[in-house]
């Protein structure tokens, strides 16, 4: 955890949970000010030993994992509403809120004012980008279910004196409401999401990588598009020329340049250029790299210098040729 970003997300939360503990005259003690300052202290030179390398290149673009412009705001914009709600659950959330305000109105319960720190940290970095939805959520959907199973029972003692008798017994209510909620949250979202996946890879695609995997070489690189490269990664256990980790890239949007020239050139010279220059062996053309580009394959593809090697809608070429300077 504490190589991890999100340390330090952690780490400001539970400093907010402390202040507010300050603020409502509560002793804060002795040893949770011993282990906030060991944990960043800890952070910091773990974060060091580990990105050493990334953050002498990058500075401060490496907290935003050195992702190019035209991929940062698809891994940072995506947070909604909506999406907290699928991603978290209804029930949780609903109940890990209540926590939150049942906390701040009451000035009670000092010992979770750490968790409502998180809570309120995490929600902020989400709505203004500066973590992605999916880990933000990750660490929002953790700190949710420890405040809700508190949230839970103070719901229950809110509901019985409130007294609602007209509708019959409030665990029965209760309990209607939760099934009925969490299906509208999860059940039926998670049915829509897998009829509608757009981002599952193709069985014409699965064939290719497998393909990869039985005959390229071991020292081969694949070019493939940036979002397929852990894909082949994976199954093929090959190396590739770009995927969608750019820490240790020196310059990402040259690099994503490279790879645009290579589907969309015209000259064999221009396109083994780049390919040189991405060090790349085999070249995969997809579906979605087809309707990417507006290619049926690749244009300067010929028998000598790229033959086609594998194609079941999937496009798979040997490059054989290198440029040589005169």
């Amino acid at each position: 955890m504490l190589t991890h970003p999100l340390s330090f997300l952690v780490l400001l939360g539970i400093l907010l949970g402390l202040f507010l503990k300050t603020l409502e005259h509560k002793k804060v003690e002795r040893w949770e000010w011993e282990v906030l300052t060991l944990w960043g202290f800890g952070g910091l030179w773990f974060h060091l030993l580990v990105y050493k390398n990334a953050l002498l290149l990058h500075g401060f673009a490496a907290l935003w994992k050195n992702i190019p412009g035209r991929f940062l705001w698809q891994e940072f914009s995506s947070f909604s509403l909506p999406l907290a709600v699928h991603a978290v659950g209804i029930i949780p959330l609903f109940y890990g809120v209540f926590a939150v305000f049942h906390i701040l109105h009451t000035r009670r319960e000092s010992k979770l004012f750490p968790a409502v720190g998180i809570f309120l940290v995490v929600l902020v970095a989400l709505f203004l980008q500066m973590v992605s939805a999916r880990e933000g959520l990750a660490l929002l959907g953790v700190t949710v279910v420890l405040l809700s199973s508190q949230g839970m029972k103070w719901f229950s003692v809110y509901v019985r004196k409130v007294q609602i008798r007209q509708v019959g017994s409030w665990e029965a209510f209760s309990t209607i409401g939760i099934l009925v909620a969490f299906l509208l949250s999860s059940g039926v979202p998670s049915v829509v999401a897998a009829a509608t996946a757009k981002d599952v890879p193709s069985r014409a695609l699965l064939e290719a990588v497998e393909w990869i995997g039985a005959s390229a070489p071991q020292d081969a690189v694949i070019l493939a598009l940036p979002e397929e490269g852990f894909l082949i990664k994976y199954l093929a256990r090959r190396g590739v020329a770009v995927d969608q980790s750019f820490m240790l890239v020196k310059n990402p949007e040259k690099r994503l340049g490279e790879v645009e020239d290579v589907f969309s050139a015209v000259s064999l010279v221009e396109a083994l250029d780049s390919l040189e220059k991405l060090g790349a062996t085999y070249v995969v053309v997809s579906d979605v790299a087809k309707r990417r580009f507006g290619i049926e394959g690749l244009r300067y593809a010929d028998d000598h210098c790229l033959p086609l090697v594998f194609d079941n809608g999937v496009k798979v070429y040997h490059v054989r040729c290198r440029v040589v300077a005169s």
